[in-house]
């Protein structure tokens, strides 16, 4: 029989001496209830001590899929300038790709897929302006200099950080 509060308390044990995959699985059951109330806040800190130590890309892509779930359980929506973690998603997300990690390879490619279609700032539809990519990011596009410099000061320079 499954005792999925003991085996979250095991891995508790296992995560606090270091080891990413307990971390990780620690991470899991925060995320999903498993043996632990469901805290996605408490999943992206271990899910981070995971994959930070930079060798589970299983961790890395998590990091990223669980940023995106808390922005959008807290604001609606995961592009809010100064509390986007779009960004860090995708510097997540390509790290666990380099790993071999194929649904987080997928996922940034449809976060640029999402991103790429209006400018981040005023929205306008990439049909009708040659819209340029951040050149910090490389995430958000901007129809011109002043709506990336609006984008900025509205709180992008928050939430912006270099993705390769």
């Amino acid at each position: 029989q499954k005792d999925e509060a003991k085996a979250a308390r095991l891995y508790r044990v296992a995560a606090d001496m270091g080891f990413d995959i307990a971390q990780c699985s620690l991470g899991c059951c925060y995320d999903f209830g498993t043996g632990l109330p469901e805290n996605p806040e408490q999943a992206l800190v271990w899910y981070l001590k995971s994959a930070e130590q930079g060798t589970n890309a299983t961790a890395m892509g998590n990091v990223s899929s669980t940023m995106l779930k808390i922005a959008a359980i807290r604001y609606g929506r995961c592009d809010v300038a100064g509390k986007s973690p779009v960004p860090k998603a995708v510097y997540w997300g390509k790290r666990a790709a380099k790993l071999g990690n194929e649904e987080a390879a997928a996922a940034v490619k449809q976060i640029d897929d999402l991103c790429s279609g209006v400018c981040a700032n005023c929205n306008k539809p990439a049909s009708s302006v040659n819209l340029k990519r951040c050149t910090k990011c490389r995430v958000f596009r901007y129809c011109g200099r002043d709506c990336q410099r609006e984008h900025w000061k509205a709180g992008h320079k928050l939430d912006c950080c270099k993705t390769d």
